[in-house]
């Protein structure tokens, strides 16, 4: 029966952390002779140390040097860093205990004298310390560093030059089959290869303490196995093996997002290198290049935030609303599986080799914001592909200046966006979740009572920042004849019977909202909610100042949301937050606990909506 293919799971990304930094990915010169010295015990050896190796373990170490794209759960998350972790090598251990006493070897001379040099011959003592969490094997190559400074390193060069030996190499072809089988295969035949010279070596040094144990074999094995398939390239067999799997396993609709690194105005979504592109796009967005698209962004150099989302076909919806350029375009992919990158660098691992791993044509609809904010925070890009015939380009909106420019258009003039200056909210406490109250006619300790805190009881703003839960406080801060009240990751600003109780003699608004991108927006005076809603309203609030402070806002739109509202209570109130103000309550180091608030009523409820009724 044909074995089932391993579960797609994310490999181990440690490196098998044992001597100096960055010394494991190196493969040693072996002393001249030795390696040829080796052969005849490593040809008799090596086919009961590889049958006795089980094959899904061993295939993560044959995916070490698997191509970095398109990037999956099958290959190491950090590029051609190694794979081989604690859990890892016990597994091994435990497969291989039994059998590494069993092997017989015939030491060649030549190999004693290398080895036993390497063994220290002092008379200090040995310490050695090992976490509970180490593995047995890690803890054995621990010892032998200090036992015998540079053994390790004369394994891994010997096998490095065993595994390009006329006799050796014939034996590490690996034939053609499915992923799984091929990368076993190409991990399994090194790592017996590795086992059966690290067994020799160590016999022939005999280390004190450790001797030629299996735990102290196993992990200079691991280690050696791991430089020197790090070094080797794949077997050839593997790239159609592994394309064949991608396409089997891939499954649409997906979606993926993150931040992608720009230099010199582009982006591309491509398959393989970074292609060179001449010119600038002629629709002032996009361009088709072999196997991909280059985007022209804004910004020169930075990371800009990238939507993916690749479909079975056209989306029914063009989304115009939210997105100032929008382009559709073809182009063919020629294996496919196209990975988002910049010119120097790629993109986060779950943004490679995300389109359909098959060639054909394929059409994309590029969309585009905020290129001409000139590295403000507002850039930012979404990409939808599905397969289609080839055809023409369409441009479905066309507004940004950028775009304009680089059509040879006259600019349209500049639109400024009162939002902009918000964006600083996104790096503070505050960023993640909160609420932002401003109160005018009314004093701090007026404040504080409507949010139901005491006044008298301050605590220390790091003890609370310290506290995980629910339980709510808020901190206040006197601003130009006005209050402002901050929670971070709290709410009950944004609760009607708070606001009425606040604005008893004046104004208050609040702009709430939460890592779950829900917010709420409110408006009270004179102790009466005027409006309380979740951007956009629902219908048009009848009060002339809550409309006035929503006035072109365009809150239909949901970028920049919670800036947006920011502006609407600044507009309300007279008086918004600014970053300096932040920072005083932040220095200033008090905060209040908030008693009874709905978060936790006497009722037992937890996490109430905002309350949104306008009756008292």
């Amino acid at each position: 029966m044909a074995r089932a293919a391993e579960p797609m799971r994310a490999p181990v990304a440690a490196a098998w952390p044992v001597g100096a930094p960055g010394a494991e990915t190196t493969v040693p010169e072996p002393p001249d002779g030795v390696a040829d010295a080796l052969v005849e015990i490593v040809l008799s050896a090596l086919p009961m140390v590889a049958g006795r190796i089980p094959a899904t373990p061993v295939a993560l170490l044959g995916r070490l040097a698997a191509p970095a794209a398109p990037a999956d759960a099958l290959r190491p998350a950090h590029g051609r860093r190694s794979g081989v972790d604690h859990l890892l090598a016990e597994r091994l251990l435990g497969a291989l205990e039994l059998t590494v006493p069993d092997v017989a070897l015939d030491i060649p001379e030549t190999l004693r004298g290398p080895a036993r040099a390497r063994v220290s011959q002092g008379r200090g003592g040995v310490a050695s310390m090992s976490a509970s969490g180490d593995s047995e094997a890690y803890s054995a190559v621990t010892l032998l560093d200090q036992i015998a400074p540079g053994l390790r390193e004369l394994v891994a060069g010997l096998v490095g030059a065993l595994a390009e030996h006329e006799r050796i190499a014939p034996l590490l072809e690996i034939p053609p089959g499915a992923e799984q089988d091929v990368a076993a295969a190409h991990g399994g035949i090194h790592l017996a290869l590795a086992v059966v010279t690290a067994l020799a070596v160590l016999r022939a040094a005999a280390p004190p303490i450790l001797g030629a144990e299996p735990p102290v074999v196993v992990g200079v094995a691991l280690d050696a196995a791991t430089r020197v398939l790090l070094s080797r390239p794949m077997p050839v067999e593997y790239a159609a093996a592994l394309r064949e799997r991608l396409r089997a396993e891939y499954v649409l609709p997906r979606f993926s997002a993150g931040d992608v690194p720009v230099l010199e105005h582009r982006f591309a979504m491509v398959e393989g290198a970074f292609p060179a592109v001449a010119g600038e796009p002629a629709n002032g967005l996009v361009q088709a290049v072999p196997g991909g698209i280059v985007l022209r962004t804004g910004v020169s150099s930075a990371a800009v935030p990238v939507w993916l989302r690749v479909l079975a076909e056209e989306p029914t919806v063009v989304d115009l609303a939210s997105w100032q350029e929008v382009v559709d375009i073809s182009y063919t992919a020629e294996e496919g599986a196209a990975s988002l990158l910049g010119p120097a660098a790629p993109a986060p691992s779950h943004l490679l080799g995300q389109t359909p791993p098959w060639p054909g044509p394929v059409r994309a609809r590029i969309s585009a914001r905020g290129r001409d904010e000139h590295g403000d925070g507002g850039e930012r890009y979404e990409i939808v592909v599905w397969p289609a015939p080839l055809a023409g380009e369409v441009v479905h909106k066309a507004t940004d200046r950028l775009g304009h420019r680089l059509r040879g258009e006259p600019e349209p003039p500049v639109v400024a966006r009162p939002e902009v200056a918000y964006r600083w909210v996104r790096g503070t406490g505050l960023g993640p979740a909160g609420t932002v109250m401003v109160v005018t006619g009314a004093e701090p300790e007026q404040v504080l009572a409507a949010f139901g805190a005491d006044p008298a009881q301050p605590v220390p703003l790091t003890e609370l920042f310290g506290q995980i839960g629910i339980d709510p406080w808020v901190a206040v801060l006197p601003i130009d004849g006005a209050v402002l009240a901050l929670e971070y990751n709290g709410w009950q600003g944004a609760q009607g019977p708070v606001l009425r109780r606040a604005s008893a003699h004046g104004s208050a608004a609040s702009m709430y909202w939460n890592v779950n991108a829900l917010t709420s927006l409110s408006f009270a005076r004179e102790g009466e909610l005027l409006a309380s809603f979740e951007p956009p309203p629902p219908a048009l609030p009848g009060d002339p100042e809550v409309l006035a402070a929503l006035a072109g806002l365009e809150l239909e739109d949901y970028h920049d949301r919670v800036e947006k509202g920011l502006v609407a209570v600044e507009r309300f109130t007279g008086r918004g937050v600014r970053a300096e103000d932040v920072a005083l309550v932040e220095a200033a180091g008090i905060a209040y606990r908030i008693h009874g608030a709905s978060g936790s009523d006497s009722a037992g409820v937890l996490f109430r909506a905002p309350d949104r009724s306008a009756g008292s």
